[in-house]
């Protein structure tokens, strides 16, 4: 349990968003780490010099903002939270939701982001990686066969995602799952064709057959390929369609 010894007395300003971003601070400079309790209210009111209504709801904006969890009983109290991603990507899809963001920034990420994934995909992955690849390109073919859309957007995604888990970057890699869900997103409203999805399978077989040759030149110029059928699909459906406000 944390004593509190980090957290000083407010001076001005709103007191409540004060006493929030001290506690963020504290667990983002590592003061403070998941599992970790905090004092109580009654403690933080003092260490703060504020009220403990003042600590109340300054607990309620962390615990809504995934950085703590209030554990109600004997041994209860407000303890430090891992962030998961399910938490990082509300509050990305929140903020980015109010950025008027459209089909072309997504797809300028994508060109962005994914030549460097295959990159470190054929330099990176061994065979277990390759069979795991496979299975999603198999599980993308099988899904097609059975008309079930969403297994086949999980294998879509899948497949992509695989390619993408050998550059061991965590921020890019939840940047490419935030894109990979605004554009399933789009290829369900916009409902994309079996003759799309024949398409991108097609284009995911390449892919794969590269990068199990460790072809980073081929593997590079099939997911570029990749991408821009993608793209002018989508694009040509949003300009038939009223459903979906990106452009």
């Amino acid at each position: 349990m944390m004593t509190g010894e980090h957290f000083k007395p407010v001076q001005k300003g709103k007191l409540s968003a004060i006493i929030v971003k001290s506690v963020r601070d504290s667990v983002l400079s590592g003061k403070l780490g998941p599992g970790d309790k905090l004092p109580s209210e009654q403690e933080m009111s003092e260490r703060f010099s504020v009220s403990r209504q003042t600590i109340r709801e300054a607990l309620r904006v962390l615990e809504m903002q995934g950085i703590i969890a209030i554990r109600n009983g004997i041994g209860g109290g407000a303890f430090v939270a891992k962030v998961s991603v399910d938490v990082a990507w509300q509050s990305m899809t929140n903020y980015l939701h109010q950025q008027s963001m459209t089909l072309r920034h997504l797809f300028e990420t994508r060109k962005l982001l994914e030549p460097y994934f295959i990159r470190n995909a054929v330099s990176g992955m061994a065979a277990e990686d390759h069979a795991a690849l496979a299975s999603a390109l198999e599980m993308q073919k099988d899904s097609l066969a059975k008309r079930d859309v969403p297994s086949l957007r999980k294998a879509e995604i899948q497949f992509h995602r695989l390619l993408a888990l050998p550059s061991q970057n965590p921020l890019l890699i939840l940047i490419f799952d935030f894109v990979e869900s605004l554009l399933t997103d789009a290829k369900i409203k916009l409902n994309t064709s079996r003759d799309f999805s024949r398409r991108v399978i097609a284009q995911h077989e390449l892919i794969y057959e590269a990068v199990c040759a460790r072809d980073a030149e081929s593997a590079r110029k099939y997911i570029l390929q990749d991408i821009e059928i993608v793209e002018s699909c989508l694009q040509d459906l949003v300009r038939k369609s009223d459903c979906i406000e990106w452009h």
